[in-house]
């Protein structure tokens, strides 16, 4: 029985968290899924008590050691507490998604941030002469340290734009001069890069900087001659709407100047930092009527208002997820606790035959620390490998060309390294607890 649900199980994620992200409908199917695959192992639990009970007990294994004593503890227990322990399971495998998903989601918001902000002030139009008033009201205001005006120019579109994962229609690729690149990039104290003769710079998000190699980036067409990507950049730049819509190509001068102008842009950095929600800043650049601005090409973004769009959406995302899974993992860990300590009743008649037949208080004390770490150690066998995946099935939906898979898998690793010191904290205690109610009977 527990192998067909296994199977079930495994079934599920091939065909909805896999084959199913190719369908129409691939967030239904991706849901269903994952929905059978949490079925699956609360299923697995209930079923395979009685394959363990056999499969533990049988042959010369459970003769090693204390073997014999702690399986049988285990599997008397699976008997009667099986459906018990589906259900934590089912609760731990939720638990360490919700955590796995607001790491990823933070990680994600960051990434974000990273993508939109880069100078105190970016500006972009096609009449950047319009925003004078709302550059003397920041010189006035805050005090400009470091300003530039520089041109964006397009270039047709070779392909970069599906290749850097951007959603929607476009028709070009922005292009940077290379001398402003270099200044640019000097005052935001990144180190220079040097651009090789018939190539170009791509500056991207992570998710295309960490792909394994740019061999597959398109070539890019700029006067009349076909450069190859040299390297992909990720350092915060105000690469979407400002300079660029999610991605950047940089040529050399002479090269770029061929191309039409695609917008003017004038970045600034201030002295005194900027407030997130300053309604003067957007009035000078948007007018009166700014929240129903429909300019085609105008852009405007300081890094106060995309931290704090940033923070916002951390609180509501991020942080409701982690306080859900720990919520979750407090529920199942003091169910597992409460369980362990009603059992030190039973067992101390066990422990106390052991000491009178001279097992010494410390090996007493070391099988105990092995009976809890078995006892909480089982219901997570399951959930931690499935949580990944379930989170890999949701990042495939959600974020698939938003989060490089380093990110993911950092993401995954830190979540479940928070959850199991939580985890780690309620077994100390249930065998802190145990411990004292044993050696109490026996001394």
């Amino acid at each position: 029985m527990y192998a067909a649900v296994l199977l079930a199980g495994g079934a599920a994620y091939y065909f909805g968290c896999v084959k199913g992200m190719r369908w129409k409908h691939s967030g239904v199917v991706v849901l269903l899924a994952l929905a059978a695959i949490l079925l699956a192992i609360r299923g697995i639990y209930i079923t395979v008590t009685g394959f363990l009970t056999g499969a533990l007990l049988s042959g010369n294994f459970k003769y090693y050691k204390n073997r014999l004593f702690l399986l049988r503890g285990i599997t008397s227990k699976l008997s009667v507490i099986g459906k018990t322990l589906g259900i934590l399971a089912l609760l731990l495998t939720v638990t360490l998604s919700a955590t796995q998903l607001g790491v990823l989601f933070r990680e994600y918001f960051d990434a974000q941030v990273k993508l939109i902000s880069g100078y105190d002030i970016a500006l972009g139009g096609a009449d950047i002469g319009k925003y004078d008033a709302l550059h003397d009201y920041i010189e006035e205001t805050y005090h400009v340290t470091y300003e530039k005006e520089y041109p964006l120019y397009a270039a047709e579109d070779s392909g970069l734009y599906e290749y850097c994962g951007q959603s929607g229609e476009n028709t070009f690729t922005p292009v940077m001069r290379y001398s402003d690149f270099c200044e640019l990039r000097e005052h935001l104290g990144y180190k220079s890069v040097k651009l090789e003769k018939g190539k170009y710079l791509l500056l991207a998000p992570d998710s295309v900087k960490l792909k394994k190699t740019l061999s597959e980036a398109p070539a890019l067409t700029v006067g009349g001659r076909k450069l190859a990507a040299q390297a992909c950049l990720s350092e915060a730049f105000n690469l979407y709407g400002v300079n660029g819509e999610g991605y950047t190509a940089v040529a050399e001068d002479t090269l770029a100047e061929t191309l039409p102008l695609y917008r003017t842009c004038l970045v600034m950095n201030t002295k005194e930092k900027i407030d997130a929600d300053v309604k003067e800043l957007e009035t000078l650049a948007y007018g009166e009527d700014y929240e129903n601005y429909d300019g085609e090409t105008d852009t405007y973004t300081t890094n106060a208002a995309v931290e704090d769009a940033m923070n916002s959406n951390v609180i509501m995302f991020a942080f409701s997820l982690f306080y859900v899974g720990l919520i979750f993992a407090c529920i199942a860990a003091t169910v597992l606790s409460v369980q362990q300590l009603a059992d030190s009743v039973r067992y101390q008649y066990r422990y106390e035959v052991l000491s009178k037949l001279g097992m010494s208080a410390g090996k007493i004390g070391r099988l105990i620390g092995a009976q809890t770490l078995l006892y909480f150690g089982l219901p997570l066998i399951l959930p931690i490998p499935a949580s990944i995946l379930l989170t890999l099935g949701i990042k495939k939906l959600l974020l698939d060309q938003l989060v490089a898979p380093e990110l993911f898998l950092w993401s995954a690793a830190l979540s479940v390294g928070i959850f199991l010191f939580v985890y780690a904290l309620y077994v100390l205690a249930a065998y802190l607890g145990y411990k004292r109610k044993v050696m109490e009977h026996i001394e």
